[in-house]
């Protein structure tokens, strides 16, 4: 964001001293425009002074009768009608040539008005006096003319003694023509080959009086641009204050990115790392592992990978709390860094499992002196604050390269080694064995024709009925999912619902059985569908919306869907289980405990949540006959959901004696091999023809006679 904002100050600051450079550009031209213009009008004005002092003085001559005798005064020539021209070494106009140069300084306009036209502009010149009594009739002009490419300032009058006064413009004329004017050296020049940006005005616009053609004249000048003066003054401000904004902006991006690239340094060890154990995290390590074994590989060395999982991990953390969970999971960490060799890497790779890379091992040997120092060490009690606790955990162990020959492998042979450490009994480690990498191989080939059959709908659902306590009437059905498989035959849950939950495949299945569980209800009205939620389904993300969707797609009535939780499903969390539940209750849908019973917190479960049904574990079944404490723990579980007003089924039900002491503890509901094992749909559809004609014999006989 910081560097995005300077990005953009930086863009608006070139903008504005690029505005700024065009407006300092414009002021320049416009001053020296107005300059020129100025000097022209001046210039102007002065030259008109000029040639009326001229003609003052032609008049002045011809009043005292000293025509010709001014060629003394400042190179003027007096040339009258009647008088010959005088000595010069300039071309002269003779005697015949007066009309046409009276009539050629008549044509320009420099007139006796109180304003001459010379550029095009108004220019204000002083009226001359007015002529002697001695010259009535007199019209006299002035003007500029050329003879034969020499430039003339000529005053004309006409009366008793006309005359036309010449004074050439040479460069001691035109200097003092600069000199009064205030402007650089003039010089005449054809109007043709005047820049556009040179000062000038019009001295000439007609033909030479001589009868020639004349060049167009014009007197020029280097004006003065007052503009490059603020153009230097001011760009050098416009520049120094550029390149203070460029420094600032530097400085300020400089800091921008150091922060940035301290920010992003940050976020990568953050994004890398464990917040509570500042441990590499699983994506850290991996990098890590990957590197360690392509190094071995060149070396031509070995390295382990151990898998470290706490024991019990969850019934510590919601017996003594998540604090003090935080607390063993530092503790843990802290423990085993201890016990590593410099070149070792340690990660937390989940939330109670850690990752172990030890390299430069010899044999197998040095991993089973690391795990077993790891189980004494962490044997010693850790300090929760208010509780001491001794780990146990488990350990499963894989060497590169003798167990896997990637970065890959060996994570899945360090994995099925943990889990055999755990199926054996935990608090042990365990070495990868090859007949582990084949059953792993073989849970991946189960996992793909798993996923297939799934996709394409090659499951079946059985059903297994729940009798009334009398064991007559059949009042709800539980769906149980079945894999034909086509080497394994029927395969039942057990075998695979764990599978599915560890493979992500869970969801998927799920809502399968449930939608063919209602569709198959559909068959027989008045009899409930039981259906079992895993936890992982359960905490899907709106689970209640896809149920809803599900029973609406299929047109089934909600109140007789029965669906069957564990404590599973809210022991992760309470209050977001019982928000679920409370959706689902009041789309109409029942819901029972399963497995009641058989953990510590069930009556708290049964108090916060508002369950329709329990459902007593069968192990209370399987102990019943050898031991009484079983026989009084049931019939106490009877009477307590009884108390609650809940419905109580009895699970496991296999013998008559059984079915008797339940029904007369009270149970409402029984299910059990006694009455019958899961079937197909098509079997609940006889066992629901027959209770009807049970029920009614005669309609029974009448629906035969028909058919």
């Amino acid at each position: 964001m910081s560097r995005n904002f300077a990005l953009a100050a930086g863009q608006i600051a070139m903008a504005l001293v690029f505005i700024g450079v065009m407006a300092l550009a414009a002021y320049r031209s416009e001053l020296n425009r107005e300059q020129r213009i100025a000097e022209q009008i001046h210039v102007e004005r002065v030259m008109v002074k000029q040639l009326v002092d001229l003609r003052q003085r032609l008049q002045h001559d011809l009043i005292v009768g000293a025509v010709g005798t001014s060629a003394a005064h400042d190179g003027v020539r007096i040339v009258g009608l009647n008088s010959p021209s005088a000595a010069s070494s300039k071309p002269q106009p003779t005697g015949d040539d007066f009309a046409e140069i009276s009539q050629a300084l008549a044509g320009q306009g420099w007139d006796n008005s109180a304003s001459a036209d010379v550029t095009g502009s108004i220019t204000d010149a002083p009226s001359p006096t007015s002529p002697p009594a001695a010259m009535p009739g007199q019209a006299p002009v002035m003007g500029v003319v050329s003879i034969k490419g020499q430039a003339y300032a000529a005053a004309a009058a006409r009366g008793a003694t006309p005359a036309v006064a010449l004074q050439p413009l040479n460069l001691t004329f035109l200097d003092k023509l600069s000199r009064a004017a205030g402007v650089a050296p003039m010089r005449i020049a054809d109007a043709s080959a005047t820049p556009p940006h040179a000062a000038h005005i019009d001295i000439s616009r007609q033909l030479d009086a001589t009868g020639v053609s004349a060049p167009h004249l014009v007197l020029q000048w280097q004006p003065k641009r007052p503009g490059d003066l603020v153009l230097i003054r001011d760009g050098l401000i416009l520049m120094g204050a550029t390149v203070l904004i460029a420094l600032i902006m530097i400085g300020y991006l400089h800091s921008a990115m150091k922060k940035l690239r301290a920010s992003e340094a940050q976020a990568q060890r953050l994004a890398g790392f464990d917040k509570l154990t500042d441990l590499p995290n699983r994506s850290q390590f991996g990098h890590l592992l990957a590197l360690e074994t392509g190094r071995s590989r060149r070396a031509q060395s070995s390295c382990a990978l151990l898998y470290v999982d706490i024991d019990r991990f969850k019934e510590i953390n919601d017996t003594c709390g998540q604090e003090a969970g935080d607390k063993l999971i530092q503790g843990t960490a802290s423990r085993i860094a201890s016990l590593l060799q410099p070149g070792d890497r340690l990660a937390r790779i989940d939330g109670d499992e850690f990752a172990i890379l030890q390299t430069e091992i010899v044999s197998a040997r040095d991993c089973e002196v690391l795990a077993t120092k790891i189980h004494n060490s962490l044997r010693q009690p850790i300090d929760l604050g208010n509780i001491e606790i001794r780990v146990r955990v488990s350990i499963g162990i894989a060497m590169f390269p003798a167990d896997a020959s990637s970065d890959d492998e060996m994570t899945q042979a360090a994995s099925s080694a943990l889990a055999l450490a755990k199926k054996e009994g935990r608090d042990r480690f365990v070495f990868f064995e090859k007949m582990l990498g084949d059953d792993m191989k073989m849970r991946r080939t189960r996992e793909e024709e798993l996923r297939k059959a799934i996709e394409t709908g090659n499951l079946v659902v059985h059903y297994q009925p729940i009798m009334s306590a009398d064991g007559l009437r059949l009042s709800c059905v539980e769906a149980l999912v079945r894999w034909p498989h086509p080497l394994g035959g029927l395969v039942p849950p057990d075998e695979f619902i764990a599978l599915a939950e560890d493979r992500g495949l869970i969801l998927p299945l799920g809502e399968y059985v449930l939608r063919q569980a209602c569709r198959d209800g559909r068959r027989w009205p008045g009899v409930r569908v039981a259906v079992n939620v895993s936890p992982i389904q359960f905490r899907q993300k709106d689970f209640a919306k896809i149920v809803e969707r599900v029973l609406t797609e299929e047109n089934f009535d909600p109140t007789r869907l029965e669906l069957e939780l564990t404590e599973g499903v809210v022991i992760a969390d309470a209050d977001e289980a019982e928000a679920i539940m409370f959706d689902l209750r009041g789309q109409g849908i029942r819901l029972a405990l399963d497995d009641f019973g058989m953990g510590y917190s069930s009556l708290v479960y049964l108090r916060r949540f508002a369950f329709d049904k329990i459902k007593i574990d069968k192990s209370f079944l399987e102990s019943m006959e050898s031991t009484g404490e079983s026989a009084i723990i049931l019939h106490s579980l009877i009477h307590l959901g009884r108390a609650l007003g809940l419905t109580v089924t009895a699970e496991g039900i296999e013998t008559p004696e059984q079915h008797r002491f339940l029904q007369a503890a009270g149970a409402h509901e029984l299910q059990g091999f006694l009455f019958s094992r899961p079937v197909p749909r098509e079997q609940i559809d006889r066992i629901l023809a027959a209770q009807r004609t049970y029920d009614d014999p005669d309609a029974a006989d009448q629906s035969r006679s028909v058919a």
